[in-house]
């Protein structure tokens, strides 16, 4: 089964936290307003912003899969998992 939306965000902020603290100490070496470390926060916003829009579209893909019953068996499977089972909401559509 693919990763859970939780973790998928986790592992981007993961990833967010770790590039921008790179981006943080290199700037230090710099003076606050100078040209270098203003390229490097618009840089950590760019990152921030393109790591914001790929979790967006992973939701979107996911979520348009579902409506489509791409993940039906998933779904499923995961209902069942919980003991839940599926055929209970046939009635309900």
């Amino acid at each position: 089964m693919a990763e859970s939306a939780d973790e998928n965000i986790e592992t981007d902020c993961q990833e967010i936290l770790r590039v921008c603290g790179i981006l943080e100490k290199i700037s230090e070496q710099y003076a606050e307003d100078s040209p270098e470390s203003l390229a490097l926060r618009d840089a950590a916003h760019a990152f921030q912003s393109l790591q914001f829009h790929r979790g967006l579209s992973r939701a979107y893909k996911n979520l348009k899969a579902t409506i489509n019953g791409e993940k039906e068996a998933e779904i499923n499977a995961k209902l069942k998992e919980y003991g839940i089972d599926p055929t209970d909401f046939e009635d309900d559509i």
